[in-house]
């Protein structure tokens, strides 16, 4: 079984040699992001955009060349992609309804969905949402641990007046698909990783 520092080694393998590329990715998608919650467009283009983002990191630990372009690969999956991440808002928030623990909880429940949908682009959003859902099933402690360890690292970013962020975010973007990997490669046996 993989540990969080297991993901985060990975994710510094997988990134070595592309700093540069993913900081500029990093800041390309907080530029984005700044200038879409200015307009309300940027409520209809982020949630593609921030697929792309999780999307580029998943593709650098599969040795894959980290692309500013990457960032709107999205748009050719908008619909599906928009729908994911409207009907997980949906069900978390109702969720959150009934106490914030089991919204957090459910938060992490749907949290591999956009890699699954990365990797079977004709699945459905609810049905990604459903598989993101088995395969959490006892993982979600692991996953929590896992973002939990940045913690420090969070906190040195806030010193640098968030200038740090553009080297976090990718590692945790890295280290988080790093887990997605593990844990889609250990439920290969199962329907939901064979879809």
């Amino acid at each position: 079984m993989m540990y969080a520092k297991d993901f985060r080694a990975s994710a510094r393998t997988a990134l070595s040699g592309s700093w540069g590329s993913a900081v500029l990715v990093t800041f390309l998608m907080m530029v984005i992001s700044a200038l879409g919650s200015l307009v309300l467009a940027g409520i209809v283009v982020m949630p593609v955009i921030s697929w792309s983002f999780s999307i580029i990191f998943l593709a650098a630990l599969r040795r894959k060349k980290i692309e500013a372009q990457g960032l709107f690969v999205g748009f050719n999956y908008f619909g599906k992609i928009w729908a994911m991440s409207a009907l997980s808002f949906l069900f978390v928030f109702f969720w959150s309804l009934l106490l914030v623990i089991p919204g957090i909880i459910k938060a992490f429940s749907y949290s591999m969905a956009p890699y699954i949908l990365a990797d079977h682009p004709n699945m459905k959003a609810l049905d990604a949402i459903t598989a993101s859902r088995a395969m959490m099933h006892g993982n979600k402690w692991r996953l929590f641990c896992l973002q939990l360890s940045f913690f420090g690292w969070a906190l040195l970013a806030c010193l640098t007046f968030g200038i740090g962020e553009l080297w976090l975010i990718p590692y945790m973007e890295t280290a988080t698909a790093s887990f997605y990997e593990d844990i889609k490669n250990k439920a290969s046996s199962q329907e939901y990783a064979a879809v």
